[in-house]
């Protein structure tokens, strides 16, 4: 039987964070609280809609969740991720089976400053994954041009497909030589197409990463000769991973043809990227991913317990407690909304 099927009822709790990044808009999400009915506990996961990538509103994946038979792939996931949470209540051990390394994360070159770089370093964080692509190329060369003396860590770039190929060009060579030879690799450079891709990499010589948003969601498009194809032919390198949107099986093709593989969060609620991380320890338990999202928006108490329950150290994420592990008076203060209930 499917995660769903074994589902008998369903609770939600509707939450906002607000971005640091400047200028950027609160942001809503759920949290669903699932009760399965061969475990005596319930399990929790974040439903965090990105509509900017063709996702519906909240309240349309709410509804579809309320079928208790939900087409969506992703509220699929997100009944996959209650169930291991439940799991990992029932046998009264963490979520997340043992210790991850992270990239630091920043939303926006032009709000980077040389603390964030700073503090990056010394959490011992490998690389730091750096959202480009919303304003003019010069702009964003000039604003990580300033960091340049204090670099000294990896650089892990995400265009989201928004500059075309020869905006990213402009910016790579406005960058200087320290920021340049720090770069590990473009996570969807421009748009797609195998071909171009493949050319930029062989004139390039920069890996490219391939993540490509909401494009490929679902079962569907995992295990499919087209992936197999876009690494053979060079157009990529390195897969993203995001498990919120995608099973394991596109990781695990990905593996079997040598390719690495970062898993990360899609930049939802603590419980969501602790998720991610726990799929991240079973799926490459010695790469370095991108599960410490919470630090894209400012400090809420659900951070704030998070960082109590000593699963962030550094740049780890590290299993601890029972379950998600934040089992605590913020989460029983929480307010539960009964959506579906299955006999």
């Amino acid at each position: 039987m499917t995660t769903v099927q074994l589902a008998s009822k369903v609770e939600v709790h509707r939450y906002t964070m607000k971005p640091r990044r400047t200028g950027a808009l609160p942001r809503v999400g759920a949290l669903l609280r699932v009760t399965f009915k061969d475990l005596a506990e319930p399990g929790l996961a974040d439903l965090f809609p990105w509509k900017e990538y063709g996702d519906p509103a909240l309240e349309d994946f709410l509804k579809d969740l309320s079928t208790m038979n939900p087409v969506s792939f992703t509220l699929q996931r997100a009944f996959d991720a209650a169930r291991d949470e439940a799991l990992a209540v029932s046998e009264g051990r963490p979520l997340v089976g043992g210790s991850i390394v992270n990239h630091a994360l920043a939303t926006d070159p032009t709000d980077l400053a040389v603390y964030d770089i700073l503090q990056a370093r010394r959490s011992t964080c490998p690389a730091i994954k750096i959202k480009i692509g919303r304003h003019e190329p010069e702009v964003e060369a000039l604003a990580l041009s300033r960091m340049a003396s204090h670099w000294g860590i990896g650089l892990r770039l995400d265009v989201n497909e928004r500059w075309t190929r020869e905006q990213l060009l402009t910016f790579l060579d406005g960058l200087p030589i320290r920021i340049r030879e720090s770069l590990e690799f473009i996570e969807d450079p421009f748009p797609f197409n195998l071909r171009e891709w493949s050319a930029f990499h062989s004139e390039t010589g920069i890996d490219i990463a391939y993540d490509r948003g909401t494009h490929d969601r679902g079962v569907e498009a995992t295990i499919t000769a087209s992936l197999a194809e876009m690494f053979s032919t060079g157009a990529a390198q390195v897969l993203i991973h995001k498990p919120a949107w995608q099973d394991d099986a596109r990781a695990i093709l990905a593996q079997t043809l040598g390719r690495q593989v970062v898993v990360t969060s899609i930049l939802g609620h603590p419980i969501g990227n602790l998720w991610a991380a726990s799929r991240a320890f079973q799926l490459v338990p010695d790469g370095v991913h991108g599960c410490m999202s919470h630090g894209a928006y400012r400090e809420d108490e659900a951070t704030k317990v998070l960082l109590k329950s000593k699963q962030v150290r550094g740049s780890r994420v590290v299993g601890n407690g029972v379950g998600a592990g934040l089992h605590s008076p913020w989460l029983r203060r929480l307010r539960w909304e009964t959506l579906a209930v299955k006999g």
